[in-house]
């Protein structure tokens, strides 16, 4: 098993939630591949987007905004298997508030601070 530099200082019982979650796809898995012909996908790995979450996401997360439903619903199967009590904190943007933001965005021309706002942007209730 191999440990990432991301887990340090984590608590124990938030490891031993996220080893479960991957023995159960381990498990799940198993079980796929005794019943599919060969060759067949058994498991892909995450989108791009759910890998950075699961880097960054923290108890502190109160509310994560998306533009794309396929994605956000990659994003609340995530936070549903490892912070269930939390699923309801995915949000989709509004196609109407979609525009504006990316145009704000767009007139940044500072590359880093837009970088920054994408991960940080605090969008008002909608």
């Amino acid at each position: 098993m191999i440990i990432r530099t991301n887990a340090e200082g984590k608590r124990v019982a938030d490891l031993d939630a996220e080893l479960k979650v991957l023995v159960k796809r381990w498990e799940d898995n198993i079980g796929k591949m005794l019943k599919v012909k060969t060759p067949s996908l058994i498991y892909e790995e995450t989108g791009r987007t759910v890998a950075l979450l699961r880097d960054i996401f923290n108890p502190s997360f109160e509310q994560i905004h998306v533009n794309d439903r396929g994605v956000s619903k990659q994003i609340a199967d995530y936070v549903s298997i490892i912070a269930p009590d939390r699923k309801n904190i995915v949000k989709i943007i509004p196609a109407r508030c979609q525009s504006s933001i990316i145009s704000a965005l767009q007139n940044r021309s500072n590359r880093s601070l837009e970088k920054l706002l994408l991960l940080k942007w605090c969008l008002p209730d909608y």
